[in-house]
């Protein structure tokens, strides 16, 4: 299927854009599309139209680009045809595409809202159903202070640094978003991460490719609920890789490690061995995701349950 090409938009020096993103029906088709004859994200045991990589091209945001060819080029080692092959790769290609990210808070906490106010319930990281937000407000409240977001079932995100659209809420509750966008950018730049570093890390929750509990669990038996939760690490790992441009291809080895150290503090990656840290780089591409999860994600904070994303554990 040939997909007509999208309209430009400028992107700005912190990795937003100059406006909300643009809604093209290009890119509005391909998400009523699997909204209606699939579910999103997409499993790997789900069927899934045929689009090619040329197809989705013209849909993918900078960050979605780096990640898809990251993969693409990890795939064609060969050495991951039981992870990204029998139509893995496609499904989380078209995950990627499809996932909607939010530069207005105010359109973020309108449509979520209504999403799960439709839907009835939220899926905690435990897989129970609870009672979805009663109000904008509260959904509001959750949202703020965090980096970054995805949520699974509506399959949105939003990244709060590069956020360039209108904010929720009255003049007190704008001023507060100001604050806080400041506030995560001063952040970024005093941890020397990339521009686009939030973006990449929530657009991989989005590819729906969560690692197996049983091959994380064979390489960092969990030690801390946030840090080591599998869903996390391999977020973080992907981030890592993207944001240090480490080459997909390559097998890493000790010697490697003495040049990528000083960076694995600014992603959480320094308290995990040596020997354990390298398998995840060498080992891990991908592995079955669980579609019964809703997360909220920040840098240094997770969310306890789905309804209070934002009750958090600190570092």
């Amino acid at each position: 299927m040939r997909l007509a090409k999208r309209t430009e938009y400028r992107i700005m020096k912190n990795g937003g854009v100059n406006g909300d993103p643009p809604k093209t029906s290009l890119s509005d088709n391909l998400r009523s599309e699997l909204r209606e004859n699939y579910s999103l994200p997409l499993l790997p045991e789900d069927d899934y139209p045929e689009y090619s990589y040329e197809d989705l091209l013209p849909l993918f945001s900078p960050s979605q680009k780096k990640i898809a060819d990251w993969l693409i080029a990890r795939k064609e080692t060969g050495r991951f045809e039981d992870q990204l092959g029998g139509g893995n790769l496609e499904r989380q290609l078209l995950n990627l595409a499809s996932n909607k990210t939010f530069q207005s808070q105010k359109e973020l906490v309108d449509e979520v809202f209504d999403f799960y106010d439709e839907l009835g319930y939220m899926t905690t990281s435990t897989g129970e159903k609870e009672t979805p937000y009663e109000t904008k407000d509260e959904l509001y409240r959750e949202v703020q202070g965090a980096a970054g977001i995805y949520f699974p079932e509506a399959h949105a995100m939003y990244d709060t640094k590069t956020a360039s659209g209108e904010d929720y809420g009255g003049a007190l509750e704008k001023i507060n978003s100001g604050v806080d966008r400041s506030f995560q950018r001063l952040a970024a730049f005093i941890e020397g991460k990339k521009k686009d570093s939030t973006q990449k890390h929530e657009n991989v929750h989005s590819l729906n490719a969560k690692l197996a509990e049983g091959v994380i669990e064979d390489i960092r038996p969990p030690e801390h609920e946030y840090y080591d939760d599998n869903r996390e690490l391999y977020s973080r790992t992907m981030q890592f890789r993207l944001d240090n441009e480490l080459d997909p291809k390559k097998i890493f080895t000790k010697e490697d490690l003495k040049d990528l150290n000083s960076e694995r503090s600014k992603y959480m990656l320094d308290y995990i061995p040596d020997e354990q840290f390298l398998k995840l780089l060498n080992d891990v591409a991908y592995a079955e995701p669980n579609n019964d999860t809703h997360e909220a994600i920040q840098y240094g904070f997770k969310g306890t349950k789905i309804k209070n994303h934002f009750k958090v554990l600190k570092k």
